[in-house]
């Protein structure tokens, strides 16, 4: 019997090491994702705040069973026993620039860092930051592809696309995610400010949203499976065709 997949194990396809062939980020998402300004967001204290900023990434990494299940396409990921789904397309989303405080609940620990989101209409681009604005992690989706680029130790680990599996279904429209959901043997229902992925009767995962103008003011997200929750808190959200 295939052990239970986790979104914090190694995916042989998800992982793409760091080349120098790997290819150049367009300019406006150079200048976005380098800015460090966010730390002034945050209280912190030195050294101490980076270090838990890695721990927070890390803590994710690590957070893995035992078995591995089979290999998958790119784009794709294990969301249950026997249920793999590929991820919904980046179009499917408006242009917006957001910043997001994110705190991540595991079973022993809790930790906090910033998550800098850029949606270009066909491509996403994602950071993950210290509470400093150290960056611990880049990754890039061009919808056939993803390139991930590690900067925190052990973050070279990390299959990225279970990020943007619970990033799509924390954020993404419905309509967007319900069919390949259930071409994978999985239910989405949504009510009134919460949305439930099911399969069969059982629950995997929790969405609550506190709406917000243009992106949720506060989005509280909890796997069933993996025994994890992410609350994520907007900062900013800036469309991208009025930024200079």
């Amino acid at each position: 019997m295939m052990s239970k997949p986790s979104p914090f194990v190694l995916n042989g396809d998800a992982r793409r090491p760091v080349s120098k062939d790997s290819p150049a980020r367009p300019t406006a998402f150079r200048s976005w994702f380098d800015t460090s300004g966010l730390a002034a967001l945050l209280t912190t204290n030195g050294k101490r705040a980076w270090r838990r900023g890695q721990a927070a990434c890390c803590a994710l990494l690590l957070t893995a069973c035992a078995g591995t299940p089979p290999a998958l396409p790119e784009r794709c990921v294990w969301l249950a026993p026997r249920a793999s789904w590929c991820l919904a397309p980046v179009s499917a989303m408006p242009r917006l620039a957001v910043v997001q405080r994110l705190e991540a609940e595991l079973p022993e620990r809790r930790e906090r860092f910033i998550g800098q989101l850029e949606l270009t209409g066909d491509a996403l681009h994602l950071a993950a930051l210290s509470p400093l604005g150290q960056r611990l992690f880049v990754l890039h989706d061009d919808g056939r592809r993803l390139d991930y680029r590690p900067f925190a130790p052990l973050a070279g680990q990390f299959a990225p696309g279970y990020v943007l599996a619970d990033l799509q279904l924390m954020h993404w429209p419905f309509d967007a995610l319900a069919p390949g959901l259930a071409a994978a043997g999985l239910r989405l229902t949504q009510s009134g400010g919460e949305r439930r992925l099911w399969q069969g009767p059982r629950l995997l995962a929790r969405v609550r949203y506190s709406p917000g103008p243009r992106w949720p003011a506060r989005v509280e997200y909890e796997n069933l499976e993996r025994r994890y929750r992410l609350t994520s808190t907007t900062l900013e959200v800036q469309p991208l065709e009025n930024r200079p």
